[in-house]
């Protein structure tokens, strides 16, 4: 349909990026071929890649998480290469010692240490959770479930509330102290009057009694 425009904004566009990067221009009946090609190719490819994760899920729902064999899969149209590979685990963060240097311009052989332990002991991955779910905990409840179930101090509670990260608890801001007893969902729900859900994320500064800092996967604190 040439009464939209819709291809003299397209080729125009097109034109003036490839001349920013010194890409060879099309004219607009160039132009019109090329985008009438797009649509078949994510067609065949999109196509082609939802065959292959229906056949994971077949293993999955036929054999189990426990027992299927799943694969990754490369694959180029464009040369008809197909390759199926062993799927790599996703990294773990673990316990370790970090080496920073503070001041590496006037001096550059100084080297400070700092251990970082992580909760679960043994490491966890992105895909790992901590779900607190024994009620809607007040404040100084939740601070207490750390230090309860694993021996941690958590020295501060935030979450994030749109685009602003509100802190419920902080140990060195005496404004917050007066959140203790407080509900964490009533929290929450002061500064969003609008929330229906049933957990949210809140992030927690944990260290333990060597004072070392704790890192953990996502805690998600489920109150209803």
């Amino acid at each position: 349909d040439d009464t939209n425009f819709h291809m003299d904004f397209i080729s125009s566009f097109a034109n003036l990026r490839a001349r920013n990067y010194s890409i060879e221009e099309v004219d607009k009946l160039q132009a019109r071929l090329i985008a009438g090609r797009i649509i078949p190719a994510l067609a065949t490819t999109t196509s082609m890649v939802t065959g292959f994760v229906c056949l994971e899920l077949a293993k999955l729902i036929g054999i189990g998480a426990k027992d299927a064999v799943f694969k990754d899969l490369q694959a180029n149209l464009a040369l008809s290469m197909f390759m199926q590979i062993d799927p790599e685990s996703a990294p773990k963060s673990v316990s370790r010692t970090v080496k920073t240097k503070p001041d590496p311009v006037n001096h550059p052989e100084y080297e400070e240490e700092e251990d970082i332990k992580v909760l679960p002991a043994d490491g966890f991955t992105v895909w790992d959770k901590i779900l607190v779910d024994k009620g809607d905990l007040t404040v100084k409840q939740f601070i207490d479930f750390w230090k309860t179930e694993y021996g941690a101090t958590c020295d501060a509670v935030s979450v994030e509330i749109g685009k602003e990260a509100v802190a419920f608890y902080h140990h060195v801001m005496p404004a917050t102290h007066k959140n203790l007893e407080v509900p964490m969902s009533k929290l929450y729900k002061s500064r969003d009057p609008n929330f229906t859900g049933s957990y949210f994320l809140p992030a927690c500064t944990l260290r333990d009694d060597g004072m070392d800092d704790i890192e953990t996967p996502t805690v998600i604190f489920k109150f209803a």
